[in-house]
């Protein structure tokens, strides 16, 4: 008893610890990457104004851009295993060089590929947030000649926001919303098998006694 006793004594101590943890890079759209996300799908005609995408699960919000397509309005992307291919639907920003995505669902994956407008190498910084706090922040260099790169994370966030020294296009913009338990929850779970187990040894040891 007295162990269990300090079990739940850390747990509630990890229970009361802020549920904030830092993000994880991704940098290659591999099988695994792909397998386990859901595309949201950019469509429309080519100049077509674009602020979210959507479907059956998650919305997902950002500053209004343009839809691109590359080879016609946009002259080039990159090719795997940088990208997943080298002509997909994307959208440019518009003049824009710092850019907010907001998800209605917290994701336990987000990611895009992107490209600078320039033909030269840039910056991308994205900061990731949960309910306001940042959770963790990623960098990656991209270039605008057929050098767009993969900006993605896994953690727990619905906010990203970002950054990059000049205009780029987005596309191929990939989630997963994957439950990622609470602290409180993991030692209310913890805490939980905890007592049954000792319940458990209890009713042997009366029984033990009920034969001696």
């Amino acid at each position: 008893m007295k162990q269990f006793a300090l079990l739940t004594a850390g747990l509630v101590i990890l229970a009361a610890q802020p549920a904030s943890a830092a993000v994880t890079q991704i940098t290659t759209p591999d099988l695994a990457y792909t397998s386990g996300t859901t595309l949201l799908a950019i469509t429309g005609a080519d100049y077509t104004a674009i602020s979210g995408l959507t479907d059956s699960i998650v919305s997902l919000t950002f500053n209004p851009g343009q839809v691109r397509s590359v080879s016609g309005s946009w002259s080039t992307w990159g090719s795997p295993p940088d990208t997943e291919g080298a002509n997909p639907k994307i959208v440019y920003t518009g003049g824009l060089t710092t850019i907010t995505f907001q998800s209605d669902k917290v994701l336990s994956v987000f990611g895009f590929e992107a490209e600078p407008n320039p033909f030269s190498a840039h910056n991308f910084q994205i900061d990731y947030y949960l309910g306001g706090v940042l959770q963790g922040t990623v960098n990656r260099v991209a270039n605008g000649s057929a050098g767009a790169r993969l900006m993605a994370a896994s953690g727990k966030f619905d906010k990203a926001v970002v950054s990059s020294t000049t205009d780029f296009a987005f596309g191929q913009v990939r989630y997963d919303v994957s439950a990622v338990p609470e602290p409180a929850t993991w030692a209310m779970m913890i805490i939980g098998f905890g007592a049954v187990g000792g319940a458990v040894r209890n009713q042997r040891r009366r029984q033990t006694l009920a034969f001696a």
